[in-house]
């Protein structure tokens, strides 16, 4: 796999300094009122229905910079997700690398390059999983943890495609590493993840033979799940295990 490297030249207290801006600059209402939307469904729904949320927000995405950084961490994501069903072949990744190069691209407001570098470590990581390359998903997630971890530092969150723990789960279990997926879970639940997240601990549960665990996280799920997310849980409820 073709590395790929990140660069950040702000000193980390020019870093937090620019950080603490107001990254809304030039979003609407309707903008800001998409990104709302888009979150809520990523939480309650999943990362397709978030980017069809997005989508509402198109009229003023030119001049909302966080709104067109979400919609092409989704896209990006999106895409790298689907290439992993077929192997992560090179001919099939690349509307995931166009994806990057927008990102590259779009950004150069020091207020939101390490919004933009989270989502792009969050891409490339993504990439990796669909190849299978272990030892390159973990440098990536490592990088996006750390840029998590300055964001956090702005009072800001990393969240898109997705929070950093949830991302990290996701592309664990991707890669069958589910003692590392399970803890990931249990940490984006812990820092506030919704119903996502809870089906994501409890796809773990069940490949780890921890029917009970997998009951528990599904019907936590079931409260607050919709759609797809929603049918999986009472599917998965309706088992015998669940019912005693």
């Amino acid at each position: 796999m073709t590395s790929t490297t990140f660069h950040l030249s702000l000193s980390p207290l020019l870093l937090v300094a620019a950080l603490l801006q107001a990254p809304v600059d030039g979003c609407s209402a309707e903008a800001t009122s998409a990104l709302s939307r888009a979150r809520a469904r990523r939480d309650r729904v999943g990362t397709a229905e978030a980017a069809a949320a997005l989508a509402a927000g198109a009229p003023a995405m030119s001049s909302c910079v966080p709104l067109r950084v979400a919609s092409w961490a989704l896209a990006g994501w999106r895409e790298a997700r689907a290439a992993a069903a077929r192997g992560g072949a090179p001919e099939v990744l690349g509307p995931a690398r166009a994806a990057l190069d927008a990102l590259v691209e779009m950004t150069s407001r020091s207020s939101w390059r390490v919004q933009n570098d989270y989502a792009r470590a969050a891409i490339v990581a993504a990439i990796a999983a669909a190849q299978d390359e272990r030892d390159d998903l973990g440098a990536y997630l490592s990088h996006a943890r750390g840029l998590a971890a300055r964001l956090g530092l702005a009072g800001e969150r990393a969240e898109w495609p997705l929070p950093i723990h949830e991302l990290e789960g996701e592309l664990w279990l991707e890669v069958d590493r589910y003692s590392d997926a399970r803890e990931a879970y249990q940490h984006a639940i812990g820092d506030g993840g919704g119903a996502s997240a809870l089906v994501g601990l409890a796809r773990v549960s069940a490949r780890l033979h921890d029917e009970g665990g997998a009951c528990a996280a599904y019907s936590r799920a079931s409260v607050h799940a919709e759609g797809a997310l929603a049918a999986e849980a009472r599917a998965y409820l309706e088992r015998p295990a669940c019912q005693r």
